[in-house]
């Protein structure tokens, strides 16, 4: 497959049916799969399609064991996500062993894939503008977009790389929410993009208002739907110069 130039240019993901065994990496076996992964993914194929599998079954106890925070034949969960862009993977036998506990899922889970945090959000009173991050180990792969109310950015999320920044604008916001969204057409209704935010609760969807991007009056700040803040006892999330400040 490898040969076929043709082929290793079209689009396709990763599937490792044996993620995590043994002998996977070249370091602490004899890395045949590892250098599979060489070889389909040399392209950086995981920056575009999707990279994931299953834990193996080559002993009967990896899948109870591949979640040992210790790690599992010289490698944690962790640290292997990260090194393969894990944004998937399949272990039907983990639950209810010792390691695969709720917790410790949730804490496996927030280690793949995407994982998207507002760094500054700005306003002028009309649009809101919002530089935003990939904090996780691959990206998005559809199209997502930041939104306040009924309007939303121009600029998608799609393929936002870990590390990287991207500053999107939400256009005329004249809307009495203040609630800052994350909506893609590759969701269901009931299902939310979650992103880190600001607020002292870490409640990611509590920002209040935003710092001032183009006022010529010093100091003002507005509220993430365009409102000015006039009230000296308004109580909320400040942003200005890229701090969060708490008004009393």
């Amino acid at each position: 497959m490898g040969n076929n130039a043709a082929l290793m240019q079209a689009g396709f993901g990763l599937f490792d049916d044996s993620f995590m065994s043994s002998t996977h990496e070249i370091g602490s076996g004899d890395g045949y799969s590892e250098q599979k992964w060489q070889r389909i993914a040399s392209n950086n194929r995981w920056k575009k399609d999707f990279a994931g599998g299953e834990i193996a079954y080559s002993s009967r106890n990896e899948q109870q064991n591949f979640l040992n925070p210790t790690g599992m034949y010289g490698h944690t969960w962790e640290d292997m996500a990260k090194k393969y862009h894990i944004t998937f993977m399949l272990a039907n036998n983990a639950p209810g062993s010792r390691y695969a506990q709720p917790a410790r899922f949730m804490q496996a889970s927030l280690a793949t894939g995407y994982r998207f945090a507002i760094k500054k959000c700005e306003s002028n009173g009309r649009a809101t503008r919002v530089t935003i991050t990939n904090k996780g180990v691959a990206p998005f792969y559809y199209d997502a977009w930041l939104t306040i109310g009924e309007k939303h950015s121009s600029v998608s999320l799609k393929n936002l790389l870990p590390g990287e920044e991207r500053v999107v604008e939400i256009p005329d916001v004249t809307t009495s929410t203040k609630r800052l969204t994350i909506v893609s057409d590759r969701i269901l209704p009931s299902q939310e993009i979650e992103f880190e935010g600001f607020t002292a609760s870490n409640d990611p969807t509590g920002i209040e208002s935003v710092e001032d991007s183009g006022s010529s009056e010093q100091g003002a700040a507005y509220t993430i739907d365009g409102k000015k803040i006039t009230d000296p006892y308004y109580k909320g999330l400040v942003i200005k110069r890229g701090r969060k400040y708490m008004q009393r």
